[in-house]
């Protein structure tokens, strides 16, 4: 994985989806009024760890990911004003005890991750949101009404190398019994409809959107529908 544009553009201001996750925090009653701890898993170059932070002036940030380009780079933009209430680590979702210790957080966070974790796996990774929570988890994934588990195996050839990709939508209803198996005493779940036109670039997986007649915009990755949700789990 590297450092893509993207990573460049979310500081400069949050993305919708960004604000609607921190939006969903404070309606549910996730945001505490004392100083708190936030830990924000699989949180890239650092941009959504940043401007929660930026957001909440009592809380403290920790931003985990898998890739160390990611880490260095979020170290690296950490602006001044913030750098005593943010820190960046690399870690596995599956060895959090390697990075964080037995350390808990009053708010975990991860944002539009799971989607890439197939059906055996991403349980377990529910569960070790849970485990690192003493408050609430919110995330974003890909939901289904349809009564069905979809996915969409992408390969990518707009760039000199191929590189392929498989995105995951859950059975909402299924996917709420998951979350209840994993220790959530209550789940909250609340789509996303986004807000702004996206132009459809020149190839690849970006994201765009559709302007439908009557209804939201329709958001499109790789040619595969995104039907995005915020997720809340309280523990």
């Amino acid at each position: 994985m590297t450092v893509r544009p993207y990573h460049r553009v979310q500081y400069e201001r949050p993305y919708e989806s960004t604000r609607a996750l921190m939006s969903c925090a404070e309606r549910w009653g996730a945001i505490p009024t004392s100083p708190f701890s936030i830990l924000d898993v699989a949180c890239g170059g650092g941009a959504n760890a940043t401007h929660m932070a930026r957001r909440w002036e009592g809380s403290s940030v920790t931003g985990l990911d898998l890739d160390e380009q990611h880490v260095a780079y979020a170290r690296s933009n950490t602006a001044a004003s913030l750098a005593s209430r943010m820190r960046f680590l690399q870690g596995d979702v599956f060895a959090l005890d390697q990075a964080l210790g037995a350390t808990t957080f009053e708010l975990v966070t991860m944002m539009q991750t799971l989607l890439f974790f197939d059906r055996a796996t991403y349980p377990r990774v529910i569960e070790a949101l849970l485990q690192r929570a003493k408050g609430w988890v919110i995330l974003s994934t890909l939901l289904s009404d349809r009564k069905v588990d979809l996915a969409s195996a992408i390969t990518d050839r707009s760039g000199a190398e191929e590189k392929t990709y498989t995105y995951h939508s859950w059975d909402r209803d299924d996917f709420i019994e998951t979350c209840k198996r994993a220790s959530a005493k209550e789940v909250r779940i609340e789509r996303f409809d986004i807000g702004i036109d996206l132009a459809k670039n020149d190839g690849g997986i970006g994201t765009y959107t559709i302007r439908a007649v009557e209804g939201p915009r329709l958001q499109i990755s790789a040619d595969v529908l995104m039907t995005w949700h915020t997720v809340g789990l309280r523990t």
